[in-house]
């Protein structure tokens, strides 16, 4: 959706992303006094939103809410001293419980969401929309620079000469404006994300009987292979491998992050990555995968949705993700580690119960992975006809 060039990447790589947010890394708030006409615009802009992403919203509310209804069982039991509730119906459900949010349950709830809108929250780091209220009280509040991190204001008037020139300002009825800022805003967001590459080479080709990355089918070892290719998209590439691989003969002089997660197999590489570079989105790629070349690499990361867990390609074979020819976003870790811990390695597993982006292959077999000696002798010998053909 926001496909990265190699260039941008290259310009933003030394200024990292925000990696702090409330509720979604893409999160804006609609702040101002009550009656200032938030909930309105809310409301005409969700819909103009609703049919590319989808969206969260959280309600700031000062005094105290009632979502339950008095008299109904879950009141009932609530109100008898149960500090849970949970109900569900086959297409709903909604969890209340007492106390004060932290911002753990504030992820946890949001995450799925493409974005989030918030309103209330001015006091807060999340970057907002100001409205102007009909007796302009909050001028002063501004011009005072109360708040933080403001991409625009929005009032009745057709402008507010008290208002920062250097901040966008829309009327009220400009709904088609207010996105156009909020979109471009989220588009910055994306493209700041620091953008690396990671070919997973630790696994112990147990199958093949001999290290599956430093077989060669394009006249050097797939690692090399591999690499190239992830660098022509990525500004920064990393192979993932164990420690003990290190200093190994074709490992050694490229760049490394070790696994820090043992016998998780492919996530426990993945989840090191990210945990050695929380902030970045990660290209990842499998260095069994012979036949991709880069057209289907570039194929996938300009079809790349920010705000999805993860752009995937589909399997040939069958109607499910490929988790390791992917690209992570950030948010993806909040996710992998959540299933981590409830004993889940298995990254397909993951991605099928996670919101994601997942497109066909143009070319059913670039998704081959080989792991036998035979397999690897057939795959050998059809890209050498290939090279041959194409020569």
């Amino acid at each position: 959706m926001f496909p990265h060039s190699k260039s941008s990447h290259h310009e933003k790589a030394s200024h990292p992303a925000r990696e702090t947010f409330m509720f979604n890394p893409y999160e804006v708030a609609f702040c101002g006094f009550s009656h200032s006409g938030k909930t309105t615009v809310l409301t005409r802009l969700v819909p103009e939103l609703s049919r590319e992403f989808k969206i969260g919203y959280v309600k700031n509310d000062v005094h105290s809410f009632q979502m339950d209804k008095e008299g109904k069982d879950t009141f009932k039991v609530k109100q008898s001293g149960a500090d849970f509730a949970f109900i569900s119906d086959p297409v709903h459900f909604a969890f209340v419980r007492s106390g004060r949010a932290d911002q753990m349950s504030h992820q946890n709830i949001f995450l799925d969401a493409d974005i989030v809108l918030v309103e209330g929250y001015k006091n807060s780091q999340i970057p907002k929309f100001i409205f102007v209220d009909e007796h302009e009280e909050i001028l002063k509040d501004i011009q005072d620079q109360k708040f933080k991190n403001v991409i625009g204001f929005i009032g009745i008037k057709t402008s507010y000469p008290a208002l920062p020139s250097d901040v966008a300002y829309f009327h009220r009825e400009d709904i088609a404006g207010i996105k156009r800022c909020l979109l471009r805003h989220f588009q910055s967001r994306a493209r700041e994300i620091p953008f690396y590459g990671l070919l997973l080479a630790g696994g112990k080709s147990t199958r093949m009987r001999q290290d599956k990355s430093l077989l060669q089918y394009h006249g050097k070892s797939q690692l090399e292979h591999g690499f190239e290719l992830l660098s022509r998209i990525c500004p920064k590439v990393f192979v993932s491998v164990r420690q003990e691989q290190a200093d190994c003969a074709g490992y050694s002089h490229l760049p490394q992050v070790h696994d820090q997660i043992l016998n998780a197999g492919p996530l426990g590489g993945i989840l090191s990555a990210m945990s050695a570079y929380p902030q970045a989105a990660w290209f990842v790629l499998a260095c069994d995968l012979p036949f991709l070349d880069l057209k289907a690499l570039e194929h996938l990361n300009q079809r790349r949705n920010p705000f999805k867990f993860a752009t995937v390609y589909q399997s040939s074979h069958e109607a499910l993700p490929e988790p390791l020819c992917a690209i992570y976003e950030p948010k993806a870790k909040f996710r992998l580690n959540q299933f981590f811990a409830n004993g889940i390695h298995c990254p397909r597993k993951i991605l099928l119960n996670s919101d994601i982006r997942m497109i066909p292959p143009e070319e059913a077999m670039s998704l081959d992975n080989i792991n036998h000696p035979e397999e690897y002798q057939k795959a050998a010998a059809v890209l050498k006809r290939k090279t041959e053909t194409s020569a």
